[in-house]
């Protein structure tokens, strides 16, 4: 996601559809020896290097508080449709002759070591429930992706950012399903083998603050190709974003452009949630928690010292207090009843307040 003047007013949608706009590229795309891995529909599979444009003008494809492709209402932010042909099934369509695209997807299989990242601005602060995000595995029936690795980085990935919440080792999946949309060439568009999956990620605990964060994610499947992240698709429009890819074997990121015509390239991902209390004067920066809901411990990590922890019930009546003094800690709510809770945490002096539910 590109940076964009537009508000967010809580839950009220603010569409910035194909808004073009001079944006700052990751780190990653100004190494001129990087190369990416993608799903070609010339070649198989192959290592794309770049001839890049570094001065290429990056439309804004997300929507804020709505989706027209959205499972859930309590929707955040959109990053772009995953496809651009309705139909029954609808159709990510690469267009090959158009726009002499050729990428049909990019490597995001976590057992070869590859993942994807793609980048949010958030003006408002929220606590995140579900990720959506979509693979394919060619020649597969739809559903077979059965396992999703994800993490959050607190600015570009490539340029040094840190990791504030999730791994690329725990399979965190909430459910996957056919998207009942298929990856196709504009020369095979009713191909059908490959059937995007939808992937849902289960991300509660993970609370941001107005800020810039990069979603980075990978796969597992039953399938035996893949699995591929397909890219956010608009008809005629050849620059989608500016995602990259991460290869562990080489500890490297790579931008993720079209192999024939060289533009970066967006993910589509959907993220939904809720507006921490308080939004901006109550959310901290760096501070996590999981898992939410618990029935015994909540575990508690910040990037600072953690000073207080405590806990109100819905009457507002204080009904424990802990002195943590630690940037990483526990908390044991097992005496507590069954019940949704305020949280209200110090963190070197700011104090931030988070709904909490006791099972």
């Amino acid at each position: 996601m590109k940076k964009t003047t537009l508000l967010l007013c809580s839950f009220i949608a603010t569409v910035g559809m194909m808004k073009a706009q001079q944006v700052q590229l990751p780190a990653a795309y100004y190494d001129t020896n990087a190369s990416v891995l993608v799903q070609d529909a010339v070649v198989a599979t192959e290592n794309v290097a770049a001839e890049r444009n570094l001065n290429v003008n990056i439309p804004f494809t997300g929507t804020y508080g709505s989706s027209n492709n959205a499972m859930r209402a309590d929707v955040i932010y959109d990053n772009g449709p995953f496809w651009n042909i309705e139909g029954t099934p609808n159709v990510s369509l690469l267009e090959v002759n158009t726009l002499g695209m050729t990428t049909l997807g990019a490597g995001a299989a976590f057992a070869s070591g590859y993942s994807v990242a793609d980048d949010v601005e958030l003006t408002e602060g929220y606590s995140i429930e579900f990720i959506d995000v979509f693979a394919y595995q060619t020649g597969s029936t739809a559903p077979t992706v059965d396992a999703v690795y994800l993490q959050v980085w607190d600015g570009d990935p490539s340029a040094g950012a840190n990791v504030i919440w999730g791994d690329l080792t725990t399979n965190i999946i909430e459910d996957s399903f056919y998207a009942e949309a298929n990856r196709a060439s504009e020369n095979t568009p009713d191909d059908t083998t490959r059937q995007i999956n939808r992937v849902t990620a289960f991300t509660n605990g993970l609370n941001l603050a107005p800020g810039t964060y990069w979603i980075h994610y990978s796969f597992g499947g039953s399938g035996s190709s893949g699995p591929w992240a397909p890219p956010i698709a608009i008809l005629g429009e050849a620059t989608t974003g500016n995602a990259m890819q991460y290869v562990a074997a080489d500890d490297i990121w790579q931008p993720l452009e079209d192999g024939g015509s060289f533009t970066p390239q967006g993910m589509p991902f959907i993220m939904y949630g809720t507006p921490t209390v308080g939004i901006k004067d109550n959310a901290l920066s760096g501070f996590n928690f999981y898992p939410n809901p618990t029935s015994d411990v909540l575990n508690l990590k910040a990037n600072s010292n953690i000073e207080a922890v405590s806990l109100f019930n819905l009457l507002g009546q204080k009904v424990m207090t802990v002195n943590v003094d630690a940037t990483a800690s526990n908390i044991n709510l097992e005496g507590l009843a069954a019940g949704t809770y305020v949280m209200q945490v110090t963190v070197d002096g700011q104090t931030g307040t988070y709904k909490i539910t006791k099972k």
